[in-house]
C-alpha cells in the first residue's frame, strides 16, 4: 500500500491492484484508506505498535516447572498451582511445544527420528556405567520422560 501511495495512486485503486494480484479478498477499500489515512499523517512506520492493555503476569518457567515436577497434572491443576486461567496454562505450554499424550505432558518434538538418537546416547552410556550421561541438556539416565516413552 505503500507503494501505491507514493506512486499517487487512490485508495481504490491500490486496493483494486492488490486483489487482482493477491485475491479478492486480499484487502478491502476501507483498510487501504485506513491506511492512507495514516500516511498522509506522516506515520509510515509499518510494524504494529504496543498495544495499551493488561500486561503479562505469568511466567511461562512457574508452568514449566510444574510440569516438570510432575506431568500428570491436569491444566486445571496447573491453573490452581500458578494462580492462572486453565486456558492461559494450555497457551503457554503449547507455545513451548507441550502436548499432552496419554495424560502426560510431553515435547511435541520427542518422535521417533528425535527419540533415537536419544535412545542410543542413552543405552550406550548406561551400559557403561556412565550414570550422569547427557544429550543435549538431558541427564538421560535421569530422564523419566524419555525412558517411559523407550519402555
Amino acid at each position: 500500500m505503500l507503494y501505491y501511495y507514493r506512486k499517487g495512486k487512490k485508495a481504490t485503486q491500490a486496493a483494486k491492484e492488490i486483489c487482482d494480484c493477491y485475491g479478492a479478498s486480499a484487502v478491502t477499500d476501507r483498510v487501504v484508506q485506513k491506511w492512507y489515512a495514516r500516511f498522509r499523517s506522516g506515520e509510515f512506520e509499518l510494524t504494529d505498535v504496543e498495544r495499551s492493555g493488561r500486561p503479562v503476569t505469568i511466567d511461562t518457567a512457574k508452568i514449566m516447572t510444574v510440569v516438570h515436577e510432575n506431568p500428570h497434572f491436569t491444566l486445571r491443576e496447573i491453573a490452581d498451582i500458578v494462580k492462572v486461567s486453565h486456558v492461559t496454562v494450555q497457551r503457554h505450554l503449547h507455545a513451548e511445544g507441550y502436548v499432552n499424550r496419554a495424560d502426560v505432558w510431553v515435547p511435541k518434538d520427542l518422535n521417533k527420528r528425535k527419540l533415537t538418537p536419544r535412545f542410543k546416547v542413552a543405552v550406550t552410556n548406561v551400559s557403561l556405567g556412565d550414570t550422569n550421561a547427557t544429550f543435549g541438556d538431558t541427564n538421560v539416565a535421569d530422564d523419566q520422560l524419555f525412558w517411559s516413552n523407550v519402555l
